[in-house]
């Protein structure tokens, strides 16, 4: 048997957040061959020293890691809480054996800047547990939900404010929100309910109860996306970043030149709704954590071993 150090470690995190790199890492803890039982060749501990390989992901660094996976980073700017981030997600990433991105896009940016050779492993999502989310009560239910985690986006500056937009153009139909745009001073309708951070349950519920989610984020992949279509959601979209490698124009989502009204890709959606959510459905599949995602990471900690 071996040792796989996993960091972060599942102690240091909080369970009601919510973020990629916490999905990622219960999903390999979850799903990998000998986690949590005696079958298997692979063994996880919280302590490096005794590892065969320490894979790292996201901010985490050790010296005896051979593989390194990024989530997410800073494409054009620098984020004043991190003055430092990008680059040291820049060391983590030359200095890795093995060095794995979320989404091609991610890829070719470290690729050209770096002369790396980063091989993509998307994030995925449980599609069985998905299918068994239940609603919150009505007062949390919407047609349209956009839900970020927070409300600053180096990768992008639209936020939040395309979808206001959207539902000054759509009164009728009911949004939930979790963050305003920033800076905005509108009054909003009130066809919009802000809930701020909500704990990753809550979220998920949320989400269950919503008709179509819109993405208006640059992400480095989309692991909510992902989960939301995984509940038969179609996803409203700005045609970038991890949007667009996972959507398909017109049939799984709409996908919209980023900074135009989302209104004609609503209306297409809601007019389309049925057979788009069966195949935001089918899309989902391909990111089953247990049988798509995590065997690509087991295969690759084999190979450097």
């Amino acid at each position: 048997m071996s040792k796989i150090c996993i960091l972060p470690t599942l102690s240091e995190y909080d369970y009601r957040t919510w973020g990629g790199v916490l999905r990622l890492v219960e999903a390999l803890y979850r799903y990998a061959p000998g986690f949590g039982g005696s079958q298997g060749r692979w063994y996880t501990t919280d302590n490096p020293d005794e590892a065969d390989i320490v894979h790292t992901l996201g901010m985490k660094e050790h010296h005896k890691s051979k593989m390194y996976t990024c989530l997410g980073f800073w494409e054009n700017v620098t984020v004043p809480e991190y003055p430092n981030a990008q680059r040291k997600i820049e060391e983590l990433a030359l200095a890795a054996e093995v060095f794995t991105v979320l989404s091609q896009w991610s890829k070719e940016f470290f690729d050209n800047k770096l002369s790396t050779d980063a091989l993509v492993i998307p994030n995925g999502v449980d599609y069985i547990a998905m299918q068994k989310i239940q609603p919150l009560a009505y007062a949390f239910r919407a047609d349209f939900i956009w839900a970020k985690a927070g409300i600053y986006f180096p990768n992008c500056d639209y936020g939040s404010r395309p979808v206001m937009d959207l539902a000054e153009d759509m009164p009728q139909h009911r949004f939930v929100l979790t963050y305003a745009p920033s800076g905005d001073m509108r009054i909003p309708n009130n066809n919009i309910r802000f809930t701020a951070r909500l704990p990753y349950g809550t979220m998920l519920r949320t989400l269950a109860g919503c008709q179509v989610y819109v993405s208006t984020v640059k992400e480095t992949f989309g692991t909510q996306t992902i989960e939301a279509m995984a509940m038969g959601k179609p996803v409203l979209a700005y045609d970038f970043g991890g949007n667009s490698e996972i959507l398909t124009h017109k049939v799984d989502g709409y996908l919209i030149t980023p900074g135009e009204s989302l209104l004609e890709g609503a209306e297409y959606i809601l007019e389309h709704y049925e057979c788009m959510s069966q195949e935001a459905t089918a899309t989902a599949m391909k990111y089953d954590w247990k049988s798509v995602i995590v065997p690509q990471y087991v295969d690759l900690w084999e190979q450097v071993l």
